[in-house]
């Protein structure tokens, strides 16, 4: 008894990992460009300035994080702070 054996081209091989893999980049992309999986704890940009500030004045990174995450704008200007001096070393707690 002969079997046949059926071939198969290259394309149809690969089909499945294409679609995975743009499966995994669409995740990728909705992931980290558009942020679609952060969990928003402000409701607007005012909010998330007052975390911003809060954040680097008590030193908490993870804050620091989730306000990037929920995108905050680290260029703008924080809150009450606009007419302040800039202390050039933050970080040595204003010697």
């Amino acid at each position: 008894m002969t079997t046949k054996r059926r071939t198969r081209n290259v394309s149809e091989c690969l089909y499945p990992l294409v679609v995975v893999r743009d499966e995994k980049k669409a995740f990728i992309r909705s992931k980290y460009e558009s942020r679609r999986y952060a969990i928003v704890t402000c409701a607007d940009v005012e909010d998330r300035r007052q975390d911003l500030k809060q954040a680097i004045q008590s030193r908490d990174i993870h804050a620091l994080i989730q306000v990037f995450a929920e995108g905050i704008d680290f260029m703008q200007p924080l809150p009450d702070t606009v007419n302040e001096p800039l202390d050039p070393f933050p970080f040595l707690g204003g010697c």
